[in-house]
């Protein structure tokens, strides 16, 4: 960490009455500050190390330093030094601490570029490189070799357990901006709780000189748990959602429909929990009154750069959306539709279809959703769709197939093939039935109605046909 003038005694900044300065005197400042230099330079990770040779900006003005302590060194050491020697002294020693910012800064978000982008990425690719990147950001060549052995196994243990929760996060769907920002913001909370825990200065304790488990047990509770903690969590979430909810609406819903821009506002909202997070816990544990301002401030700068980190995995979730065959025409869709008959067919379950839905916004329909290909056969997706939009649960092997809609123009979305199943519920199961109904996902209601009253229907997409071939005995339109 770079050292600031503030930290350091006034014997070491060039001052009003160093005028009155010997050469030695001002020799002593130039090597301090070479020697504070050094320190900050030994102090770096293997990780920093990479970076340290990305910007040499700071070993210039390291090298400037150590040319004028050579040069004062050979000056009378009882001898004022002269108005020039003084003004070039004092003109290193700024332009040497102005050049360690820089390189502090470089180092910082290389790092948590470094850090995660193999936490967005796919595959053994994404855990061989949260491994080493935290690996390397953890050790440190100036410590000794037991220490470094230890230092990688811990730095390697966070990437991985990070890496493990990244990956387990994204198996949850993300139906909304919300659950995008819960699902970062729980990870910028799981993410400090793994960097807390494997970090070997966690557990020393300043009174005894020791390492102690206790103590970080201790810390890990307490940064983990803290109301602060917990209050700066919500306040991240809340902001995250917001600031995510405007960047969809603006791109059209882009952010969500797309997976390049879905991982990098991932990222971005990742860092911004993790950073804001992060910046409240240093004040928390420094004794500083907390100020929200640079907490979220360092979150902004850390969305940043989480959401540069972002595009490789982003680029590689693009190119496997990309087919692996090539065809001349382009592949249809596939969506199951499901007609639920109560009664012996005298009552029928419809849904209404949500006014903001992207295909035949308010009409009414028959339960039903596309297939998720390579996942499930078109059984199962039609019991999964009828569960999500009216909260019903039937077996696959319950569904009656009746009949396969495939017009080309019966979908404005695209050619879509829709197959069209029939449950008929057993009559023990009626009121249960009726119990469960509950509108969800595209449905933004669900009701029961008399099957006479659906000849007046004018229903979304060609339900009309379903509905006569399984509801009126009509036969199936077997030329579209």
């Amino acid at each position: 960490m770079v050292v600031s003038d503030a930290q350091r005694s006034t014997k070491d900044v060039p001052h009003e009455s160093s005028n009155a300065l010997t050469s030695r005197q001002l020799l002593d400042e130039v090597t301090n500050e070479i020697r504070q230099h050094e320190k900050q330079k030994q102090s770096q990770s293997y990780l920093s190390k990479i970076f340290d040779g990305v910007y040499r900006g700071d070993d210039k003005s390291l090298d400037r330093l150590k040319t004028m302590a050579s040069e004062l060194s050979i000056a009378d050491p009882h001898g004022a030094a002269d108005k020039q020697q003084r003004e070039r002294a004092q003109e290193a020693i700024q332009k040497d601490r102005s050049q360690q910012e820089w390189q502090a800064s470089v180092s910082k978000w290389g790092g948590v570029i470094a850090k995660t982008a193999p936490l967005l990425m796919d595959g053994k690719v994404g855990f061989v490189g949260a491994a080493i990147s935290s690996a390397l950001g953890e050790a440190k060549p100036s410590d000794s070799l037991s220490v470094q052995m230890a230092d990688l196994a811990l730095g390697a243990g966070k990437g991985l357990l990070t890496k493990t929760a990244f990956s387990e996060s994204s198996r949850i769907p993300v139906t909304g901006v919300g659950s995008l920002a819960l699902r970062a913001t729980a990870l910028g909370v799981t993410s400090r709780a793994i960097e807390t825990g494997l970090s070997r200065s966690n557990y020393f304790d300043p009174s005894s000189s020791e390492y102690s488990f206790s103590t970080g047990m201790g810390n890990l509770a307490k940064q983990t748990f803290h109301p602060y903690a917990i209050a700066t969590d919500l306040a991240s979430l809340g902001l995250a959602a917001t600031v995510l909810g405007a960047a969809n609406q603006a791109s059209g819903g882009l952010i969500m429909r797309d997976v390049f821009a879905s991982r990098i506002a991932s990222g971005a909202s990742f860092g911004f929990a993790s950073g804001s997070l992060g910046e409240a816990q240093r004040q928390l544990m420094s004794g500083q009154d907390i100020d929200f301002g640079k907490i979220f401030l360092d979150g902004g700068k850390q969305a940043l750069a989480s959401g540069i980190a972002a595009i490789p995995g982003g680029i590689q979730g693009r190119i496997a959306e990309k087919p692996k065959y090539t065809y001349e025409y382009p592949k249809t869709d596939t969506t199951a539709t499901v007609v639920v008959s109560l009664d012996g067919g005298k009552k029928t379950v419809v849904i209404q279809r949500g006014l903001a839905v992207e295909a035949e916004p308010g009409k009414t329909a028959f339960p039903g959703g596309f297939m998720n290909a390579g996942k499930e056969n078109v059984y199962a997706a039609a019991a999964r769709e009828l569960r999500e939009e009216t909260g019903l649960i039937v077996n696959p092997r319950d569904l009656k197939l009746v009949d396969v809609r495939s017009n080309p123009a019966r979908d404005h979305r695209g050619h879509i093939v829709d197959v069209g199943f029939r449950w008929d519920v057993p009559k023990s199961m009626t009121e249960a039935v009726l119990k469960r109904l509950k509108a969800g996902d595209d449905a933004s209601g669900v009701k029961v109605i008399p099957t006479t009253d659906l000849q007046k229907q004018n229903m979304a997409f060609d339900h009309n046909q379903l509905r006569d071939t399984s509801l009126f005995g009509k036969p199936a339109n077997t030329s579209l």
